[in-house]
This record gives C-alpha cells, structure tokens and sequence, in this order.
C-alpha cells in the first residue's frame, strides 16, 4: 500500500480550497474524471483484488445494475 504520510505536510485550509475549486470546475464541466474499469457491485471482491495486485489508471466505478 502507498504512504499516504506526506499528505500531513499540506495545510488543511489549502487543501479544502484545492476540494472546493475542483468540485468547481466538475460541476462546470471543465472536468471530467477518467474510468479505467467498471465493476458491478456483485464484484466487489474482484474489485478489491484489482486494487490490491496492479496498479490502476483513472477511477474504479462499482455499479449497482
């Protein structure tokens, strides 16, 4: 698993305005997040292997249908 530990380096404040000015530019559609898989929820254990034996690019989505 990764060290998340530098994180604790980052003044909160900052980061809460990094949050906000992202969930911005999503809603604006400027941004748009990149899905590498989609799981159906029934998966959820194959996600979890996935997540834990490679390295993923873009987002993991469990879908409920």
């Amino acid at each position: 698993m990764p060290d998340h530990g530098v994180l604790s380096c980052f003044e909160s404040r900052g980061t809460a305005e990094n949050v906000n000015e992202l969930l911005r530019l999503f809603s604006d559609n400027q941004i748009k997040p990149h899905i590498g898989q989609r799981y159906p929820l029934v998966g959820a254990a194959e996600v979890l292997t996935h997540l834990s034996e490679s390295s993923t690019l873009g987002k993991i989505v469990v879908t409920t249908n």
